[in-house]
């Protein structure tokens, strides 16, 4: 039964990684398809009669390369480039983040394992966009974990910036706490320090082989692989 599992899930890693690797070469004609005129990218200013300014920021960490032994070479986790799509009423933007790495307890201080301790490299998207006031459909997306998220904003016309910020929970095993080893689950959007929606967990179908890490510090070895069957987020 365990060499069976082990073969089925290589057979579910081969096809999730692959999947991976042919969004990472679709993205770069998003931006170019889409709608114009939406938004601009802005630095700072106030942004007159008609406009308002919206901030976009996502911060999340990923595992290193070959933690995974059998990740595509194509995956950019862990590398410089790690690829942001933000999309606004059909205009889309491609932004590339080459991260820094960072290097956390995995446990804190009560013992318990934190969803982003560990060696890995850490990603922040922050971007300042300028747009007319009303209502938008504002989507995120992250094609290195196969993740989009939709959601529609009414933006009242002021001159203080609005703040969208996507705070990223990461996928876990049943039996284990979420780490960012596993990748992102799902992304919860705050709006000016508020949560706008909590959506339920993705069903997740997961196969490892080889050692898991625990709870207890027992162990820490490598696991040999990690794949997942779920839905997109929308």
């Amino acid at each position: 039964m365990k060499r069976l599992a082990g073969i089925v899930a290589m057979i579910v890693a081969a096809i999730w990684v692959t999947g991976c690797a042919q969004s990472v070469r679709q993205i770069d004609a998003v931006a170019k398809n889409g709608t114009k005129g939406v938004f601009t990218e802005v630095t700072n200013g106030i942004p007159g009669p008609g406009k308002v300014d919206l901030i976009v920021r996502l911060s999340i960490k990923t595992h290193l390369p070959g933690y995974y032994l059998l990740e595509s070479r194509d995956s950019l986790r862990g590398k410089p480039g790690y690829p942001f799509i933000v999309t606004i009423d059909g205009q889309s933007a491609v932004w590339r983040e080459d991260g820094e790495i960072e290097k956390t307890p995995t446990y804190d201080a009560e013992g318990i394992r934190a969803p982003e301790g560990g060696d890995g490299r850490r990603y922040v998207l922050e971007k300042r966009l300028r747009l007319t006031p009303g209502n938008h459909r504002v989507e995120i997306d992250l094609p290195e974990e196969s993740l989009a998220y939709k959601l529609d904003l009414t933006l009242p016309e002021r001159n203080a910036p609005y703040f969208l910020e996507l705070k990223p929970v990461y996928r876990r095993f049943v039996s284990q706490r979420p780490t960012f080893l596993h990748g992102v689950s799902r992304l919860e959007p705050f709006l000016d320090g508020v949560l706008l929606s909590r959506q339920p967990e993705p069903f997740a179908f997961h196969f490892s082989d080889g050692y898991c890490r625990n709870e207890n510090k027992v162990d820490e070895r490598k696991d040999l692989f990690s794949a997942s069957l779920r839905p997109r987020t929308w």
